[in-house]
C-alpha cells in the first residue's frame, strides 16, 4: 500500500511538472496529496499521460503525412 501511495505522488508531481507548474510545486503537490483522493489523483494522472500519448501519435502521423 506504501509503495502504490508512493507511486502516485511520484505520478502527481510528474504530472504537475508537465503541466508547467515549477514554483511551489512542493507546496501544490501537498495540497493535492491532503485535499484530494488517492485513487482520484491516480486517474487523473492516468488520464494525463493517455491524452499525452494520443497527442503525440497524432503529431507523429500528421508529420509523417506531410513527408
Amino acid at each position: 500500500m506504501l509503495r502504490w501511495h508512493q507511486k502516485v505522488q511520484k505520478d502527481v508531481r510528474e504530472y504537475l511538472e508537465r503541466s508547467g507548474i515549477t514554483e511551489g510545486i512542493d507546496d501544490v503537490l501537498k495540497g493535492m496529496i491532503e485535499n484530494i483522493d488517492y485513487r482520484r489523483l491516480e486517474e487523473l494522472t492516468k488520464s494525463h499521460m493517455r491524452i499525452n500519448k494520443e497527442i503525440r501519435m497524432q503529431k507523429k502521423n500528421r508529420i509523417r503525412l506531410e513527408t
